[in-house]
């Protein structure tokens, strides 16, 4: 089969983004970036090098939390 290795990042302009999370296709926001709206990437790659990614903008709300799934 193949394995796949997971990358998160965020951006608050679409332009420059920071890994957060770790190699999991699941990611846990305790505490959102910063408000009123954020850049979320999740980039994966297969053993064999092949690479796609996905970029999602997101609202804020206060005192949110958010799980996010790469099955979405």
């Amino acid at each position: 089969g193949t394995n796949y290795t997971y990358q998160w990042s965020w951006s608050l302009n679409n332009v420059t983004y920071t890994n957060i999370g770790t190699n999991s296709p699941t990611l846990n926001l305790s505490t959102v970036p910063s408000c009123p709206y954020f850049y979320l990437r999740l980039t994966v790659t297969t053993s064999m090098g092949c690479t796609t990614s996905a970029t999602k903008l997101l609202f804020c709300a206060t005192n949110a939390s958010c799980r996010i799934s790469s099955n979405q």
